[in-house]
């Protein structure tokens, strides 16, 4: 469980500075705070859906719990990135359609940071008799994502690395499904196809950045 912390912490940190770098590109400089606003949503939000439903999450079922999260993590982070990409971007403050796409990103983006956040909260609720050392993990954690993101940033593209993020999440599975040999089979092959993916997506062009934002005159009235 606690090899799961730290992999989760790694990959909610990770992906966050992945996608101040994203936005960097796609949106206007502003929308820096963005990403952090959305993982400071997600968390307080997984944290009180643990207060109101202890039982169902962090019951005698948390490690079931714990699973379909990382693996809500691991799907919906290049999905929601996917849309972001996909999604036209008017110009700020041209009406309806900036508003109503950007209410989409924003839901997309928050989906994720929601499960991460319930796999370090089911975690600290579960074993609150233990804190410390479930919040000493989920810190190292983080550290080392941290630390990761600036060589493979220097290396890899950025919707590329959107893929390691899901591939960690899967691997956290693995720690979390300790004691079924089918959820930790499904988690590997999870790995591996994500694994496969950052290498690969360059070439496939899954995630890719196609228009970026513009300080040309007609974008800024």
């Amino acid at each position: 469980m606690l090899a799961g912390v730290s992999l989760i912490a790694l990959a909610t940190i990770f992906f966050e500075v992945l996608l101040t770098r994203l936005f960097a590109v796609t949106l206007w400089y502003h929308f820096g705070f963005f990403a952090i606003s959305l993982a400071l949503m997600g968390t307080a939000t997984s944290a009180v859906l643990c207060f109101v439903m202890p039982e169902r999450l962090a019951g005698v079922n948390h490690r079931r719990a714990l699973q379909l999260c990382s693996l809500g993590f691991a799907v919906t982070v290049p999905a929601a990135v996917w849309v972001h990409l996909q999604s036209s971007r008017p110009a700020l403050g041209v009406g309806v359609a900036f508003y109503a796409t950007f209410a989409l990103q924003i839901l997309m983006f928050f989906i994720p940071s929601v499960f991460s956040g319930l796999c370090i909260s089911i975690s600290l609720y579960r074993y609150s008799a233990s804190i410390n050392t479930v919040y000493a993990f989920d810190l190292a954690g983080a550290a080392v994502g941290s630390l990761l993101v600036v060589p493979l940033r220097f290396n890899l593209s950025g919707p590329s690395l959107v893929f390691f993020v899901s591939a960690v999440a899967m691997l956290a599975r693995f720690f979390y499904a300790q004691g079924s040999v089918q959820a930790r089979s499904l988690s590997l092959v999870g790995v591996a196809l994500f694994g496969a993916l950052i290498f690969a997506n360059d070439r496939l062009g899954l995630l890719e950045v196609e228009r970026v934002k513009s300080y040309g005159a007609g974008a800024m009235q």
